[in-house]
């Protein structure tokens, strides 16, 4: 949001974030050129109903607003989403509404919530989903909602002074953050879930080392031991059965720096995705830093990715054979970077902001011309 916000003010448009109230963030402020303001106390419904609706109401006609979005977070339920329900109540302010959605898969979600996601996609004058399977899904259920829905893409969050990959600079990298000489070094960044297709990875690390090969994969991110879930421990287990201890590295949390860093030291990156592989924050990362990227094919959208390698199939053999390509083929490895650096402009925020920036000016145009 911050990206966006910032992104949208450098090209003139005024930009007010409605944010959570906290000890540290009880006054409204202005950063780089965003004002901010921290009114909600929170986000359930029975709050919302309480007043938190009206407060946002009111101030969004202080300000006369033009347009609202709101950036809905995953409803799957793994972050507490189950209560974030004020948002369906943002029609009520009169202004076109924008509406992002990160996924609404919804499994397990309360009846409330999944009355409240129609009433969004009902009441929304504009949907933008970052998934492109559900992109597909939401146009085939709703085909009378479909003009309304568009696809969008998660930006980056390196920025520009992040490292970047270089082949010629790889040894110096790896040596800056401790890696042995050697060996060759196969990245995956982000949280360990199931659809990452980290079992498969683990499987193909383990097959590429019976074979002699020296690889060893870096896991990038990622909670702390103590912080594990059980889906977690069972790929610890894994490496661990597999024999392979010796062959991973686990980094734990990382800031979006040191993500960078590590990408960068990586001879190739490996984003075995079975869900949305084209909606990551990893993927956005990956190509962005320009390392040599390995990821699932998507079902649509394919063509953003000309030129890096796409597993059809993600399977432990397919993954393993996709590294090797890389790895033993400097020439390759080269035209995989230049391709992965070369789809990274889809996922800038300057190609997201005048996304979004589009989108804004002309439900302002329309709501111009019906007022």
């Amino acid at each position: 949001m911050r990206n966006l916000g910032e992104g949208l003010v450098r090209r003139g448009i005024d930009v007010t974030a409605i944010v959570s109230r906290r000890e540290d963030r009880t006054q409204p402020y202005v950063d780089a050129g965003v004002k901010v303001e921290p009114i909600v106390e929170s986000w359930g419904l029975k709050a919302a109903v309480r007043g938190e609706a009206s407060r946002i109401r009111e101030l969004i006609k202080s300000k006369q607003v033009d347009v609202v979005h709101t950036i809905y977070p995953d409803p799957y339920l793994r972050y507490g989403s189950d209560s974030y329900h004020l948002p369906f109540l943002l029609k009520w302010s009169k202004a076109p509404l924008v509406v992002t959605f990160f996924g609404f898969g919804v499994t397990g979600a309360s009846p409330i919530t999944k009355a409240g996601l129609l009433s969004l996609f009902a009441t929304a004058d504009e949907i933008v989903i970052t998934d492109s399977d559900l992109l597909h899904l939401f146009r085939k259920r709703f085909p009378f909602w479909r003009r309304k829905a568009s696809g969008g893409l998660v930006g980056s969050i390196a920025t520009t002074t992040s490292a970047r990959w270089s082949q010629q600079d790889l040894e110096a990298r790896q040596q800056q953050i401790g890696l042995p000489g050697g060996i060759r070094y196969v990245g995956f960044f982000g949280f360990w879930g199931p659809g990452k297709g980290l079992e498969e990875l683990v499987e193909a690390i383990a097959t590429l080392r019976n074979l002699g090969t020296p690889v060893q994969l870096v896991l990038i991110g990622g909670r702390e031991p103590e912080h594990r879930t059980d889906y977690e421990r069972g790929i610890i287990d894994q490496i661990q059965s597999a024999g392979i201890s010796d062959a991973v590295i686990q980094t734990g949390f990382v800031e979006a720096e040191s993500v960078a860093t590590y990408l960068s030291a990586m001879d190739l990156c490996v984003l075995p995705i079975k869900v949305n592989p084209l909606g990551r924050s990893s993927l956005a990362m990956a190509v962005t830093v320009g390392v040599p990227t390995v990821v699932t094919r998507p079902a649509t959208g394919a063509e953003l990715l000309t030129g890096v390698s796409l597993l059809d199939v993600p399977d432990a053999a397919h993954i393993a054979a996709a590294i090797q390509a890389i790895l033993r083929d400097r020439t390759i490895q080269q035209k995989s970077s230049d391709a992965a650096r070369a789809a990274s402009s889809h996922w800038s925020w300057e190609s997201i902001v005048d996304q979004y920036a589009t989108i804004y000016r002309r439900l302002k145009g329309h709501l111009d011309r019906v007022s």
